[in-house]
């Protein structure tokens, strides 16, 4: 549904849970930020910080889900987060989801480090060199670094998790190594979980969990993964409950093992 500014449209997520303000043309919502929002298992009085805010789809859909956490949301793309006001408005969710402008490179001064219990974040996964750029500059900013390279994102995500939290990031599964390199910079204890888009081999995306464990000893683990579509096309009920019913993403943690 189209509201007054004819380059943006008002539009509805998980099942009419959520109402959101986004671009007519340019970067979307995608199956990728609702499906990050559901892996994270925030309860009650839990502090999420989103890097990367957007549009704001990945905080409105935790806030939908976990009504009584706090959201702090930050992004450096001033038209984006005048659209995430505005939904996070919509939504009468004011005192639940705090918005400021700033990026992982140059965070904003008043959000606290180690802090929050779990920093979520879609980072843009093309090497702005290597990305063959789409002509509409907000898709393209979306998609590739401009500036901000993976090892910032992950480093500004240290910075704010508190030692006992999580962080939790949505990747390509064909840079799976990259993230993964990237994360033992910083953590030890690391879970990925793999999303596909039907009943194939090779899954579209991972979801990653990375901590400071407590031993010291790097790990990494499976987590599980997800089918979105059956061999008929149709959402399998796994992902029709994320997706439309606001249900979390459940990681199911495997045996670990030592990472080399």
């Amino acid at each position: 549904m189209a509201n007054e500014n004819t380059d943006v449209t008002e539009d509805k997520l998980l099942g009419g849970k959520v109402i959101i303000f986004q671009p007519k043309k340019g970067y979307r919502v995608a199956v990728d930020s609702c499906l990050l929002a559901a892996a994270v298992p925030a309860k009650a009085g839990d502090k999420v910080l989103d890097l990367g805010v957007g549009t704001g789809a990945v905080s409105l859909c935790i806030r939908a889900r976990v009504p009584q956490c706090k959201i702090t949301g930050i992004d450096k793309n001033t038209g984006y987060l005048e659209l995430a006001a505005k939904s996070v408005s919509r939504n009468n969710w004011q005192r639940s989801i705090d918005l400021h402008f700033g990026d992982v490179c140059r965070p904003p001064r008043v959000i606290e480090p180690a802090t929050f219990d779990y920093v979520v974040a879609n980072p843009p996964y093309f090497d702005e060199e290597a990305y063959f750029k789409s002509p509409n500059a907000g898709k393209s900013e979306a998609h590739a670094a401009h500036g901000s390279k993976l090892e910032n994102w992950i480093s500004c995500a240290k910075t704010y998790v508190t030692h006992e939290g999580s962080f939790l990031v949505i990747f390509p599964s064909d840079r799976e190594e990259t993230l993964l390199e990237a994360l033992k910079a910083h953590f030890t204890e690391i879970g990925v979980f793999r999303v596909y888009s039907s009943d194939e081999t090779t899954p579209i995306r991972v979801i990653v969990t990375a901590k400071a464990s407590q031993t010291g000893q790097m790990t990494v683990s499976e987590l599980g993964k997800l089918y979105i579509r059956d061999i008929k096309g149709d959402y399998t009920p796994q992902a029709r409950g994320i997706l439309w019913d606001g249900n979390a993403l459940q990681l199911v943690l495997r045996p670990p093992k030592t990472a080399p």
